[in-house]
């Protein structure tokens, strides 16, 4: 019996290339293991806080982010929060009180966003068309179309746009005119989770995340896969128990890249020669987080894992948030940050996974991970509802 993820992931994870008919199998398949375990979300237990929200703003992104895995990330410059609504509205808001700059509504219907640079906001439709707006106004400047829907968050470097669809195309554009400089495609497993690794842009590379389990080495100048070192080796009998999606956003730091895969393992990859320098079994379809010489990780039953960043070593595991549905951990100064479905935001320590806070934004649920700045945080909850918040400690 494959491994039970979230009712989020489990309700959009299916994407594949086979016909409808087997489609429907997987999903009455996943329903009747789950059926059969019936796991609950764990209820939330009190604690001491040692901290408390100070809310600086709220503002209400109308339109929400929809009920699908999208990811509608925030985004920021040095004055300005920028956000996406899953029905084409965008805003660009202020920092210090969250009035908008400006607000604009597109005709298309949105599944990701938002990537910022100098000059340009980018955002994608549901038909596979990349939307350039520009920063200061929002008036659209170029469109341009892929060959498959985009889910993940696109990535600048203010000259080019890298793009990883869920087809597995990976594509650069460039940033000024909307034109494609290359495009290469991964290999795709029969199935697969619904949603991919945006890339990561590290010197001279592009590093996107695969369904395969691998994380895929691109030149960025000429598009050449030049490595593909393995996260996880598929294991099982069937389709759904080989799933090992590489999905959340690999880390790099000092030389090296650490990244999970869906029911496989996290690792720590030596960028020099591709080899592994540490593994740890684990599942998760989430990003990676790393601080106090630790490796983060939330897994896809909700457990959040600290591992010893040179060794792999299991730190500590903060089981409160089992089965909760909770988003990707952000570090924040030396704790961490991570919301659940039903809308609380939790701290946790750094050093020992301890809780120290916690409080409910909305009803709706949080999937998006928190957005830092300095002293300031911003969460945005499934409904639209971005709030600004910095932490006083009792």
């Amino acid at each position: 019996m494959p491994r039970i993820f979230s009712d989020l992931k489990l309700a959009n994870s299916v994407y594949s290339l086979l016909s409808s008919t087997l489609l429907i199998v997987i999903i009455v398949g996943f329903s009747a293991c789950s059926s059969n375990r019936k796991l609950e979300p764990i209820d939330l237990e009190s604690f001491n806080e040692e901290a408390s929200f100070d809310t600086q703003w709220s503002k209400k992104i109308s339109g929400g982010l929809g009920k699908y895995y999208h990811q509608f990330r925030l985004q920021q410059d040095a004055k300005h929060i920028y956000a996406a609504s899953q029905n084409g509205r965008i805003f660009k808001l202020f920092k210090e009180n969250g009035k908008e700059a400006w607000d604009i509504e597109l005709e298309e219907r949105l599944t990701t966003g938002i990537e910022v640079d100098d000059k340009l906001v980018y955002v994608a439709s549901r038909n596979g068309v990349l939307i350039a707006l520009d920063k200061f106004t929002g008036e659209q400047k170029w469109a341009f179309t892929m060959r498959s829907e985009l889910v993940s968050r696109p990535v600048s470097d203010n000259s080019f746009v890298y793009m990883h669809t869920s087809n597995g195309d990976v594509y650069k554009i460039n940033a000024t005119s909307g034109e494609q400089v290359w495009r290469i495609a991964t290999n795709l497993p029969a199935v697969s989770l619904r949603g991919n690794a945006s890339p990561l842009l590290v010197p001279q590379l592009v590093i996107v995340g695969t369904a395969n389990g691998k994380v895929a080495l691109i030149n960025r100048d000429t598009g050449q896969v030049f490595a593909e070192p393995k996260v996880a080796t598929p294991d099982g009998d069937t389709e759904i128990e080989r799933m090992v999606d590489v999905d959340g956003l690999p880390k790099f730091d000092n030389g090296r890249l650490f990244a999970a895969s869906f029911q496989g393992q996290v690792v720590a990859l030596d960028m020099k020669n591709g080899k592994t320098l540490w593994k740890n079994t684990a599942s998760s379809f989430q990003d990676v987080e790393i601080g106090f010489d630790s490796v983060y990780l939330v897994t896809d039953d909700s457990l959040v894992n600290a591992y010893n960043i040179d060794t792999g070593e299991l730190k500590w595991v903060q089981e409160g948030l089992l089965r909760r549905k909770a988003s990707p951990a952000v570090a924040f100064s030396s704790y961490l940050i991570v919301s659940d479905y039903q809308g609380y935001i939790h701290i946790l320590s750094q050093l020992d996974g301890r809780f120290i806070a916690r409080k409910k934004i909305s009803g709706s649920g949080v999937r998006t991970p928190a957005l830092i700045d300095g002293n300031t945080f911003y969460v945005i909850a499934n409904n639209g509802r971005l709030k600004a918040y910095q932490l006083e400690l009792d």
